[in-house]
This record gives structure tokens, sequence and C-alpha cells, in this order.
């Protein structure tokens, strides 16, 4: 099978190169940005809060990040937590986090990956609603300090505003606009990824957001949604065998989103995507989802790789220096 996509010139920032990303076989070029990307999870996980530095969490290791390049995907989309980085809602960013998510910016110019930042909180604070007990404008300044901070680095897609909200009671938009608001207060130059509300599922995308809801002074918003290919689309697989056609429950599962990016002219991301990856019984989705993906110019970053446990079902870390077989389908596919 040929390659999904392919470089055309190595540019001098990492959003440059990832912008040259054209799919083989489409009519034209897709429109920037168009990334084959990983999700490098450590930094956003653990539940002790603010948490110890290689204790109670881990940022990925340069290492893991040549790893995935060399697998032949170009981007990252790295969780953070939202506690670690700011302890106390409008205060100052915490200086050991900080360092450690600029660090990951410059091992990934170093390596030719660009960055997407994940606050990944569920639209929440420790554990409380943003817009309910946490004001909407706590979300605003996170953001506004994070992007000073970030906007100089080559390494820099995007920031990504909240991980999969969820029974928001409809004040997910508003929300999401602050926060971009904020973000271009000082960043006019880099993409802002809006996710939906509803843990962001694609198959329902059209429903939790009947019309685009961000007003971006920029024209740089990429709506994110997620897609995982069990029976409730939960990436839990309690059933670790592929229950439908490979096409089928790709188009059931994309098709509402891929209509309503067509419908109103919109960029997309498939923020997450998975499957079980200790064997090759779902290689047959994977292209599936790969080539549609390809076809109508929507990126993607797989779920997930990054320094956490090797038992868990969708860890694409190899072992023992092996690669895992959907991870081996994937370089094929992409190299």
């Amino acid at each position: 099978m040929s390659r999904l996509f392919q470089l055309f010139s190595n540019g001098i920032r990492v959003a440059a190169v990832c912008a040259a990303l054209v799919p083989l076989g489409s009519q034209a070029a897709c429109q920037e940005p168009f990334v084959r990307g990983v999700n490098l999870a450590g930094p956003g996980f653990g539940s002790a809060l603010p948490g110890k530095l290689n204790v109670d969490y881990r940022f990925p290791t340069l290492a893991q990040m040549q790893y995935y390049k060399a697998a032949g995907f170009n981007s990252i989309r790295l969780s953070i937590k939202w506690e670690r980085l700011q302890p106390k809602a409008l205060g100052p960013l915490a200086t050991v986090y900080l360092a450690e998510i600029k660090k990951i910016m410059n091992h990934a110019a170093s390596t030719g990956l660009s960055v997407v930042i994940d606050l990944h909180n569920y639209d929440r604070y420790y554990g409380v609603l943003i817009g309910s007990g946490v004001p909407v404008t706590a979300l605003a300044d996170v953001w506004r300090r994070l992007a000073t901070e970030l906007r100089a680095y080559p390494s820099l897609l995007g920031y990504g505003l909240m991980n999969e909200p969820y029974n928001t009671g409809g004040t997910w938009e508003a929300t999401a606009q602050a926060a971009v608001t904020a973000i271009r207060g000082v960043d006019m130059m880099h993409y802002v990824f809006v996710a939906g509300d509803a843990y962001s599922n694609a198959m329902k995308w059209n429903v939790s957001h009947p019309a685009p809801f961000i007003n971006d002074p920029a024209g740089k918003e990429v709506y994110e949604a997620h897609t995982y290919f069990d029976a409730d689309s939960s990436g839990k697989y309690t059933s670790q065998a592929p229950y439908e056609a490979a096409k089928w429950a790709v188009d059931k599962r994309l098709n509402p989103f891929i209509l309503w990016l067509k419908k109103y002219r919109k960029l997309g991301v498939v923020g997450e995507w998975g499957v079980p990856t200790a064997s090759s019984d779902w290689n047959d989705t994977v292209t599936a989802f790969m080539s549609k993906t390809e076809a109508h110019c929507v990126s993607t970053y797989v779920w997930a790789g990054g320094p956490w446990s090797p038992t868990y079902l969708l860890s694409l870390e190899p072992i023992a220096g092996v690669d895992r077989p959907v991870l081996s389908h994937l370089r094929s596919l992409q190299q």
C-alpha cells in the first residue's frame, strides 16, 4: 500500500514542515495544518495534585519522541494537567512544570516534530466545572499565561483548549470562546484546537454543535473530535476484537463530523483515536480510518504513546524494543 502522506519540503519552522504534508491521490493539497500525530501521555495523568515530577507523573523522553518520529509521525499532542501547571486559579504558572513543557518544545524542534498542547481537564479544575464553581476567566487566564510563554517556540503548532468537555449544560461553547479570545490577545500566529462537548464524540458532533461556535480573529480554529471503535466508542474495548466491518465502523463514526466540517468549510482534527495494539486484528480498521481521514484532509493523533503503564490496552510503546503490531502497521502506512 502506498504512503498516506509525504513531505514536500523541510521548512525552517516545524509548523511549516507540517503544513507541507499532502495526502497522496487527492486532487489538491490539504489546507494546513494536515498532520499525522501521536498523543504522548504522562504529564497529564496520575491522581496526585499537583504531584511530584517523576513520581506521580512523567514527561515524555527525547528517545520516545525520536521513536515516534522514526515511525512516521510528524506531530505530538502533549497532555498536561491544569492543576500542575497552575496550582491556584489566576495565580502564577508552576516553574518546574512549565520548564518541563518547554523542554518538550525544544526536544520536538530538534526531532522535527510539531506540538499541540492539550489541557487534559475535561472542562474542569480540581473536579469543578468551569463556569460553575470555577470562573470562565480562570481558563482564559491560564491560556493567556501559557500562550505568552510558548508563542515563540518554533515547534509550537497550536493550543488544545480542553480535552473532552462533558456534561457542561451547554456552557462549553462560550467557555471555549473566552479561551480563544485570551490567546488571541497575545498570539495571532498559532492554531487553536477546539474540542467538542459530549467527550468530543465525532459520531455525536452535529448534535452537540449544530453550527460553528468560535469566532477566531486569526481564522485559525481547528475543531477537534475524538473517536474509538468499540461498541460504545469509549475506548475501553471491553471486547478486544472488532465487531463491525472496518469501513462501516469508520464511516458510521466519522461521517457526522466530516460532513459538518464540509458544510461549514472548517478545519478539523481527530485528536484521539485508537485500537487495541497487541495484535493485528484491527489493521483493517486502522487502514480504513487513515484512508478516510486522508481523503477528507482531516488531521489525526493516535492514542497513545508516552511514559505510562506498558500493560495499557492502547499503549503504542514498544516492548523490549519491538514495535507493537498496530504501531508496525501504522509505520508501514506512513512511510
